[in-house]
């Protein structure tokens, strides 16, 4: 009896151990900083650092213009503190080269950050585009549909330069104007497949197959106009070089087609982020196409 009677005589002091751990656990909860939802504007521009024609091959600027359904994404550069959201643009600003995008940040603290984000906090933004285009890049009939096509806009920043900042272009595109010349060349008004192959190399290290295809017509003057995209950003490197590239037109239809090629980017490359380049160009030479055998 004795025994049982320690027993119930400690359940008192059991029972008021584990409020007290209780209290603890509640007071710890407490002492964590809270998630928020943070009510937010920004404004964006593409004016100051949007694509240029490379001036060894000619002069001029383009601008991607915003369109309606257009968002900036916002995302802390470390998970913690973390810091995510989707603004939505100003529908006052559709078609603009600046605009104003507003919705709301959550903002997740760790245990020893403060409440609110503090001004340095690393983020990245970037722009999502409305009518986004598949990651195959296709040909476009000219620089202005595949900038607005596929445009890769983003910025490294600071919290405190969210309100107001410019975007900085991920990718590049090169303009051709290719004169088909010769004898079997295609005739003005002819339909032909174009494709564009090479190489895009990283860092002088790292390498991925640039391959593009679509189609296009022969122009009054003999001539094939197109535009296509070039990414620069594969496995974190920002910084690309194209080599090896060559354009192939073949002619379209049926019957006897005629194939013919050139190149366009030298032995040393060239850069292809955050610029326009001209590729003036001619085909001379042509050869009978012969379609690959179907499996």
């Amino acid at each position: 009896m004795k025994t049982k009677k320690m027993i119930w005589g400690l359940l008192p002091m059991a029972a008021a151990l584990m409020l007290t751990a209780c209290s603890n656990d509640i007071e710890n909860v407490a002492e964590k900083p809270a998630k928020k939802i943070i009510p937010f504007t920004a404004t964006v521009s593409t004016e100051s650092v949007m694509t240029r024609i490379d001036a060894a091959e000619g002069s001029g600027t383009y601008r991607l213009t915003f369109t309606s359904g257009d968002k900036l994404y916002v995302s802390s550069l470390e998970e913690s503190p973390g810091l995510e959201g989707m603004l939505t643009i100003n529908s006052a600003d559709v078609g603009q080269t600046t605009a104003t995008f507003t919705g709301e940040l959550k903002y997740t603290p760790g245990e020893t950050d403060p409440a609110t984000p503090a001004a340095d906090l690393g983020i990245w933004v970037e722009l999502v585009l409305e009518d986004e285009a598949s990651s195959s890049s296709e040909i476009c009939d000219n620089v202005k549909e595949a900038i607005q096509k596929y445009s890769n806009l983003g910025n490294e920043i600071k919290y405190s330069e969210l309100s107001s900042f410019n975007f900085i272009p991920q990718n590049g595109f090169i303009d051709f104007d290719i004169t088909l010349s010769g004898g079997n060349a295609p005739a003005a008004g002819t339909s032909v497949d174009i494709t564009v192959d090479g190489t895009i190399v990283y860092d002088g290290e790292h390498s991925t197959t640039l391959s593009i295809s679509g189609s296009s017509t022969v122009t009054s003057d003999g001539k094939v106009k197109f535009a296509i995209p070039v990414n620069a950003s594969v496995e974190g490197y920002w910084t690309a070089t194209l080599k090896d590239a060559k354009v192939t037109v073949i002619e379209g239809g049926t019957g006897t087609r005629y194939s013919g090629s050139c190149s366009f980017a030298d032995s040393g490359g060239f850069k292809v982020e955050g610029k326009v380049y001209r590729a003036v160009r001619t085909i001379d030479s042509w050869t009978e196409y012969t379609p690959p055998a179907e499996p």
